[in-house]
């Protein structure tokens, strides 16, 4: 995953001094009184032990603890590295608020079947504005929900129906509707009994994104009330307090071959971009050392912080667990940019991505005003999917061959006292720089705090997928974002149609322009065939053609584009 249009263009110069000891920021010690070798390679000196159980709170201010050039440069591999035990306090997968879609990105008019937590659910918007999620499953007889149909026009917020046989469902899961009953009162019976209603997930819409709730039953409500929705605080800020905030990169949600933890562990890395995105963002052959040092400000199991230094100041990448990325930075004249990453954990194996960058920074290069006024499904495919396709491939199979790893430690390991096998990265990667201290911070976390991952190691996991390795299937571009994407689904429509009539027009003009000729020929002999008939004919085909011919270019980047890092 790259960095948005706005900042990527600054990427080489933003991470090219280092943090001197005199500015750098403090960060939280990692449990222990005396120096270790930390996982990621680095020697750790901290100054004093921190509270086990106390989670840091979110605010950047500094910390009273170790600084961050304390963790230095050290020669030891992964293998020998101590786990660091985060506290794991009270912290729950499904007690969480979740993205599921860009509001604006998907069907209102009918219901949209989502992933969650390897569930699936369906959303659906009420006749009142709010967003309902209902497990997708019909009580009934098991038929999915999302192949249903919103009948607005019923009750106060209009209804869900079961397109197998008609069941209805307002928004808070009742069935109101059982056309199979024999009589009204053997209905309102069949209604009344708690085994007819849909099985309901708290859901709103906060900033343009859809949440849902990790949890269904009789407490979900009041737990989720309890918890606010992870929003971007300093753009609720700049909204409250009107300024002018410009969506540099406007909401964008893909589904990726890969689970949840690698997303994450991409997005978390901004030195993979100049390489991984070789001139679509950055540029591999402008990188000098020192340009992707990063600063560990905040380890704890409530957030993870790194600092880095930019030519517009200091700026922040944030782990906020369990699933955003942040990166974050504000001058001292007020101008911010936010780029927020979200990483949702659909099913074992996948993920999705919904991201934007937003600032409140008016004076734009031209190049980025131009690009907002294009078309949403240009911006998608022109600017959106060549990063995410960058990735993909390798991606899945870093995944791929780590789960291998894991499965293999454990058979060995099986018959050991020890209940916990060592998780594959830590003796599979070698991080010797500091660029990679969000990765080995977000890897520590999710193997402490986070339990291993939201359905645990991937390895255990039922229902992993197995190994794929046909680009058309990792790179499948309509099945991770078209079909789930109003803007380029209608516009994919549009140029389907556009097609056919161009291929119809062009059939005409070259049939024309062919009838012309061999009239021509039969009556006044062949120095009369180049008549102004047969060359109009002959032109408007050739048009038409060219037409058909770029409309099957651009229809093709909806499905599917190839991605060959070797010859880039």
């Amino acid at each position: 995953m790259g960095f948005p249009m706005s900042t990527s263009s600054h990427l080489n110069q933003q991470m090219k001094s280092k943090i001197s000891s005199s500015t750098a920021r403090q960060a939280t010690p990692l449990c222990s009184n005396s120096s270790f070798k930390c996982i990621h390679g680095y020697r750790v000196v901290p100054r004093r032990l921190a509270h086990p159980n106390k989670v840091a709170e979110t605010s950047s201010s500094p910390l009273e603890t170790n600084t961050a050039d304390e963790i230095i440069l050290s020669s030891s591999s992964a293998e020998a590295a101590p786990v660091h035990q985060l506290s794991e306090e009270s912290f729950s997968w499904t007690k969480q608020w979740y993205p599921v879609a860009a509001a604006k990105l998907i069907d209102p008019t009918r219901p949209n079947a989502i992933q969650l937590l390897g569930k699936n659910l369906v959303v659906w918007l009420d006749n009142l504005g709010e967003w309902r999620c209902f497990e997708d499953r019909c009580p009934h007889r098991a038929a999915p929900l999302s192949e249903g149909k919103i009948w607005p026009e019923d009750g106060a917020g209009g209804t869900l129906m079961c397109s197998y046989h008609g069941w209805k469902f307002t928004g808070d899961g009742k069935c109101v509707k059982i056309p199979q009953a024999a009589s009204i009162e053997a209905e309102q019976r069949g209604c009344s009994s708690f085994r007819s209603c849909a099985t309901t997930y708290p859901a709103a819409e906060a900033q343009g994104i859809i949440w849902v709730w990790g949890e269904s039953g009789s407490n979900a409500q009041e737990e989720s009330a309890s918890k606010p929705i992870p929003i971007d605080k300093r753009l609720e800020a700049a909204v409250e307090n009107e300024e002018q905030i410009t969506y540099v990169m406007p909401l964008f949600h893909r589904d990726l071959p890969y689970d949840y933890q690698t997303l994450v562990e991409n997005v978390a890395d901004p030195a993979h971009v100049p390489y991984a995105h070789h001139k679509i963002q950055g540029n591999r052959d402008k990188v000098k050392y020192g340009d992707y040092e990063l600063a560990l400000v905040q380890n704890t199991p409530g957030r993870v912080s790194v600092e880095y230094s930019s030519v517009f100041g200091k700026g922040n990448i944030d782990f906020e667990p369990p699933m955003i990325i942040n990166f974050k930075s504000e001058r001292p004249n007020g101008i911010f940019n936010s780029f927020r990453i979200h990483c949702v954990p659909t099913k074992p194996g996948f993920s999705r991505i919904i991201a934007f960058t937003v600032t409140n920074n008016q004076k734009l290069p031209t190049l980025f005003k131009l690009i907002k006024k294009l078309p949403v499904w240009m911006d998608h495919i022109l600017f959106r999917h060549p990063v995410l396709d960058g990735d993909n491939v390798f991606l899945h199979f870093q995944e791929q061959y780590l789960v291998e790893k894991d499965r293999q430690a454990e058979e060995k390991e099986s018959s050991a006292s020890s209940s916990r096998v060592t998780a594959a990265w830590r003796k599979s990667y070698y991080m010797p720089a500091r660029a990679d201290l969000l990765v080995a911070a977000f890897k520590n976390w999710l193997d402490t705090a986070g339990k291993g991952g939201p359905w645990g190691p991937l390895h255990k996991t039922r229902g992993y997928p197995p190994l794929v390795t046909d680009h058309r299937i990792l790179l499948n571009r309509y099945e991770q974002h078209t079909k789930n994407c109003t803007a380029c689904k209608k516009a994919l429509i549009w140029i389907e149609r556009s097609r056919s009539v161009a291929a119809a027009v062009a059939a005409v003009g070259f049939g024309a322009a062919i009838a012309a000729t061999v009239q021509g020929a039969a009556q006044l002999g062949i120095k009369a065939v180049a008549t102004s008939s047969v060359a109009g004919g002959a032109v408007v085909g050739l048009l038409a053609a060219l037409m058909w011919r770029w409309l099957s270019v651009l229809r093709q980047k909806f499905y599917f584009v190839d991605y060959d890092h070797a010859t880039r």
